[in-house]
């Protein structure tokens, strides 16, 4: 049996790039360590509704943002953004998360 190599270096992901408020942002990666913030996030909103939530979630996408442009903070995304593109531009980052939760679920029924 020969040796086994996957080089995760080589695997590549769509670009992801969100433009707001004349800013760019690169979203197409979003490490391990927040993701994980946001299953953590996820739980606890299921079982404890917090007017700090939506908060609490800004502050989670403005970490991803600030990878690519350190401009972008949560205040800076409530001060630039209408509360309708404030809500897409969550949902725009978080798609990939939200996918793999949606796929997780469906394998569990």
């Amino acid at each position: 049996m020969g040796d086994v190599i996957k080089d995760y270096d080589k695997i590549t992901y769509p670009k992801r790039i969100a433009i707001l408020g004349d800013q760019k942002i690169d979203v197409t990666i979003i490490p391990s360590r927040i993701a994980l913030e946001v299953a953590v996030f996820r739980d606890k909103i299921f079982r404890i509704k917090s007017e700090d939530s939506f908060s609490e979630l800004i502050e989670i996408v403005a970490k991803i943002c600030k990878l690519s442009n350190d401009k972008i903070t949560a205040k800076w995304l409530l001060d630039n953004t209408h509360i309708e593109e404030l809500n897409d531009f969550l949902t725009f980052v978080l798609e990939p998360i939200n996918k793999r939760a949606g796929a997780t679920e469906s394998k569990k029924k």
